[in-house]
């Protein structure tokens, strides 16, 4: 049961990358040595893959600022 692994066929993994190449969009990121791990660490204890934690973190931060921007907006300024 868990833990077994099965091995994926050329053509299941040339078809998972197609699509993900057409309904995903890829963004490079680079790293000062170290701060991958520290990622990655936070990741696995926040129970999430580093792709979800990195994109929640974007997430919240993404909706500070459009919080921040309409609390500005609203004052006048």
């Amino acid at each position: 049961m868990g833990g077994e692994r099965v091995a994926i066929s050329e053509a299941r993994k040339r078809a998972t990358y197609k699509y993900i190449s057409k309904a995903y969009d890829r963004i490079v990121l680079n790293l000062p040595r170290g701060e991958r791990d520290r990622i990655k660490t936070a990741a696995g204890e926040a129970g999430e893959s580093v792709n979800a934690y990195i994109k929640r973190a974007i997430s919240a931060q993404m909706q500070r600022e459009e919080k921040n921007a309409g609390a500005v907006d609203q004052s006048g300024f």
